[in-house]
């Protein structure tokens, strides 16, 4: 029997990040020796003695729909959730926007990626010959427009690869593959944002639905991350793919800020607070 229900949101319209977070982090929660069950969210309750919750349509405090000991809710949209703990996984984030939350996890050091800890990869070096566009799981269509937008602006020297969302399975790999070998990374402000500043890219991010702009502003504010619109998003593009130095300075401040290492530092949280509950 599950000692751990994570339930998230997925479906049409939602794309993957809910879902490739919470894998991430269920992994590192069996690596501490947790039984843990992964559920798309529907119209049954979450019941267990925890309940991990990642939905933008079911608050994490609604007990007719979340029923645990213990209930942990990730929530960068600051609903102020009463709840056990708070994951408020956004770059800026402070615990002081969740006070009805038992305890806060917040910041950048609580990134909760698609990915495993992210291999080292090696910094921006010279011109930019690789840009990868994506626009997460419901801008297929975009990042197509955008990359030929790109291709045309940068000329046949610079590679544009228009990348969908990785396939909805566990260790997908997207980030590590095709990320990780770009020069240049131009995305929707979501969860592969984080994966591209964990995996040291310099990125160019615009906000394609209203979740993503808290988090694409905490980025900016660390300097780790351009952020533009898609109206600006081909210029912002070309002003950073022809400027070697201000690549190698966002390589370095996306590393510092986020390192990959969100979900043990979750998990590890979460083994300490059930220690002490105990």
């Amino acid at each position: 029997m599950s000692d751990v229900v994570i339930g998230f949101d997925t479906g049409p319209g939602v794309g993957l990040g809910h879902q490739r977070r919470m894998e991430t982090l269920a992994r590192a929660l069996q690596r501490r020796g947790r039984v843990v069950e992964l559920r798309p969210l529907d119209d049954a309750a979450l019941a267990a003695p925890t309940v991990v919750i990642d939905s933008y349509r079911v608050r994490g405090d609604d007990r007719s729909r979340v029923r645990g000991e213990r209930v942990v809710a990730v929530d960068d949209l600051v609903r102020d959730l009463a709840v056990d703990v708070v994951v408020d996984p956004c770059p800026g984030a402070t615990a002081s926007e969740h006070p009805a939350a038992g305890a806060v996890l917040a910041g950048a050091e609580y990134a909760l990626l698609g990915i495993d800890a992210p291999p080292r990869v090696d910094p921006p070096d010279g011109d930019c010959r690789s840009v990868v566009v994506t626009a997460g799981g419901t801008g297929t269509a975009l990042a197509q427009d955008l990359r030929g937008e790109l291709a045309a602006a940068l000329g046949a020297g610079v590679v544009v690869r228009a990348v969908g969302p990785p396939a909805a399975t566990p260790g997908a790999p997207l980030a590590a593959d095709l990320l990780g070998a770009a020069d240049l990374v131009v995305t929707a402000a979501g969860v592969t944002m984080l994966e591209a500043l964990a995996l040291g890219r310099p990125t160019v991010a615009f906000v394609l639905a209203a979740n993503q702009s808290r988090q694409l502003a905490g980025a900016a504010a660390a300097g780790a991350v351009v952020a533009s619109s898609p109206e600006r998003l081909v210029a912002d593009a070309v002003v950073v793919a022809t400027d070697a130095g201000r690549r190698v300075e966002l390589s370095a401040r996306a590393r510092a800020l986020v390192d990959g290492g969100g979900a043990d530092r979750v998990a590890a949280a979460l083994a300490e607070e059930r220690s002490g509950a105990g």
